[in-house]
């Protein structure tokens, strides 16, 4: 029953039928504060929070800093599922995800508790941001890893549309997380609250990582595995635990893993593409430097139809252009030709050895809005 509602699902999404709208009303904007030793200000127009200690002190700042402050979080929980039909799954889904909540590492479910006990927030819209990228797929995302021989900075670049429901109230969510968690590396994550999972980040070793859904794989290790750690836990413990590339392999070979997923990751010598299913990890390297990553696997073993506009669009960087060397503003063009309307909710790059990052948000596309830049070198460091 619950893969046949996933697939049902992932179709219905994929195929367009998304209503979601934006609300004409005034927009949620989160205040600026400090509670015990964390901090939420503005810089560049960004709504930045840093949280740092132990999971009990991170949930703490968490709920007060970022859930308190959020209008209905349980309604905005439920309108993403209204926007695809899928209201009456509202049991289905929490029930599913408080079982693959089971999983978390105990430091993480230490800092959910401490944000569910502190904020007073319903339990399941907890369940249902921790778990939602293990039991639905979004409308597709699109990134593109510039390695130094290509780049015109001598360093990697690592750039990113997020494309995702454009549900009332959701972008205004958005907040750039700065995680300072005790005894491991402290990283970045462009989330939307309260999801505290990582969907896009980087950490102060320079190593970032995105992911993007996949539906069908050759191997069948699409379907669901109950027994998994969530998708966007694995991605925080990435960087929280990884330094490499290589490190990063490892450990989601150790993992595991919910479903079928690309995370393409990138560390201050370039980057690769991990296609990952339940079954098996495979490798996928750049061609001319240059790795490209939609919604479908290209790797043999797990290709079943790799058939993209979006990838054809892209594709050119690794075949007709692959003298050009590519700067920022360069990728800033190349992520606006393949944006997605109103569903692209973040556009972002990444330079993991300057550790600087260049986000542009809000109702979509994203791509046309302006990019802000913030130097993480300060933020990242204890």
């Amino acid at each position: 029953m619950a893969q046949r509602w996933l697939v049902a699902w992932t179709w219905f999404v994929c195929v367009g039928g998304l209503t979601g709208t934006l609300s004409a009303q005034e927009a949620f904007r989160f205040p600026e504060g400090r509670f015990d030793q964390a901090e939420l200000k503005y810089i560049h127009g960004l709504p930045v929070l840093r949280v740092t200690g132990t999971p009990e002190q991170i949930g703490q700042q968490l709920a007060k800093l970022a859930v308190q402050p959020s209008p209905n979080l349980p309604q905005l929980a439920r309108r993403v599922l209204a926007d695809v039909g899928a209201e009456k799954t509202w049991g289905l889904i929490t029930l599913m995800g408080g079982r693959l909540m089971k999983n978390l590492p105990s430091d993480h479910l230490a800092e959910l508790e401490a944000v569910i006990q502190t904020s007073g927030i319903e339990r399941n819209t907890v369940v249902f941001a921790s778990t939602i990228a293990d039991l639905s797929n979004g409308l597709g995302c699109s990134t593109i890893v510039v390695d130094p021989q290509r780049s015109q900075t001598g360093h990697p670049l690592f750039a990113r549309n997020f494309e995702w429901l454009p549900t009332q109230g959701l972008v205004e969510q958005t907040l750039i997380l700065v995680c300072q968690p005790k005894g491991k590396h402290a990283y970045v994550s462009i989330t939307f609250v309260p999801v505290f999972g990582v969907i896009s980040g980087m950490n102060d070793a320079g190593l970032a990582v995105t992911i993007n859904e996949i539906n069908v794989s050759k191997d069948n290790g699409h379907k669901l595995s109950l027994a998994g750690t969530p998708l966007l836990t694995l991605l925080r413990r990435i960087l929280e635990e990884c330094e490499t590339v290589e490190q990063a392999e490892a450990l989601l070979k150790s993992a595991t893993r919910t479903r079928a997923a690309s995370l393409t990751v990138c560390d201050r010598r370039g980057g690769v593409v991990l296609e990952i299913t339940t079954k098996t990890v495979q490798r996928r390297k750049p061609i001319e430097h240059i790795c490209l990553c939609t919604n479908q696997f290209r790797c043999d073993e797990l290709c079943v139809d790799a058939q993209c506009w979006r990838y054809a669009k892209l594709q050119p960087l690794q075949t007709m252009d692959r003298e050009r060397k590519l700067g920022i503003e360069d990728l800033k063009a190349r992520l606006d030709s393949v944006h997605q309307g109103k569903y692209t909710l973040h556009a972002m790059i990444f330079e993991p050895y300057e550790l600087r990052l260049h986000l542009a948000y809000g109702p979509g596309p994203a791509t046309k809005r302006p990019y802000r830049t913030l130097d993480l070198k300060t933020w990242l460091s204890r």
